[in-house]
């Protein structure tokens, strides 16, 4: 990818079945909504140390990636951090971005936030598990809760059952 390009337009790569890995330039600086969107093959994503996008375009970047692996991006980053292919803030306090390609997510203690959007491409997605020492969230049988379960959050819809009550 040529050194020039600061950013990347709305949708730049959507629907590039073949795209298996990319790892974009230092440079850059800014992701669109839906960048990636539709790259079906696609597993590995590396994010350069200077991208400063805005945390909403992150959430949507990677819509329908059935693929996605991993969403890696250097510990010189200001702005974002990664957990084994997870893309979080620099300080882990909110989840930006989820694989669509993952089955089980251990949710780390650091946590306070989860977006609604957070769970959407996820249909692979059979348990999620809260760190014990995590204070806003918590799970029972792979399913999310608020801390004091008076609020269902995500029901992983690749769980394998018929009925839940």
């Amino acid at each position: 990818m040529p050194n020039y390009i600061t950013a990347m337009g709305r949708s730049v790569f959507s629907g590039c079945t073949g795209l298996t890995t990319i790892t974009l330039s230092n440079g850059i600086t800014e992701l669109e909504s839906d960048t990636f969107t539709n790259c079906n093959s696609l597993k590995i994503v590396n994010l350069p140390d200077d991208l400063t996008t805005s945390k909403w375009s992150l959430e949507s970047c990677f819509d329908h990636c059935e693929n996605l692996e991993e969403i890696n991006i250097s510990d010189n980053n200001d702005m974002y951090s990664s957990i084994d292919g997870v893309l979080y803030n620099k300080t882990k306090e909110q989840l930006v971005s989820l694989p669509a390609k993952l089955t089980i997510y251990n949710v780390p203690e650091s946590v306070k936030e989860l977006s609604a959007y957070t769970f959407v491409n996820n249909v692979r997605l059979e348990e999620i598990n809260i760190s014990n020492g995590n204070n806003n969230f918590s799970s029972e049988d792979g399913v999310l809760f608020s801390k004091d379960k008076s609020k269902l959050i995500r029901f992983p819809c690749g769980k394998d059952v018929t009925e839940y009550s």
